[in-house]
């Protein structure tokens, strides 16, 4: 039907293997990306970025070494991902203070039957 040449995998076994190991943890983070209801979800998209930058390169037949130079293309992604992801925080911390505020000046029903 076709064949399989490859310039890094020796054989179609090896070439698969490294392929699943860089698409199924590609797959569950993607998953877990779009699942994830908390407010860091952005934080998982360097892992994600790592992984497919690394897959591409698996499956790209020309490179000779895979994992080496993924680094230089990925930092400026995971410097925009953690900023984002600090200036999230530190907007609901300013949320979280200001109810906190708000709640100290509220007097509650028990307060008016059990006093200090």
């Amino acid at each position: 039907m076709f064949t399989y040449n490859s310039g890094f995998c020796e054989s179609v076994k090896s070439a698969f293997w490294v392929i699943l190991g860089k698409a199924i943890p590609l797959v569950l983070m993607i998953l877990w990306f779009i699942s994830c209801r908390h407010c860091r979800y952005r934080v998982i998209l360097v892992p994600i970025v790592i992984y497919a930058f690394q897959l591409f390169s698996a499956i790209k037949e020309d490179i000779i070494y895979v994992d080496t130079y993924e680094m230089c293309v990925i930092i400026p992604v995971v410097i925009v991902t953690l900023s984002l992801s600090y200036l999230t925080r530190f907007k609901l911390q300013d949320k979280i203070q200001e109810i906190e505020a708000l709640e100290k000046g509220i007097k509650k029903p028990s307060d008016y039957f059990f006093k200090d």
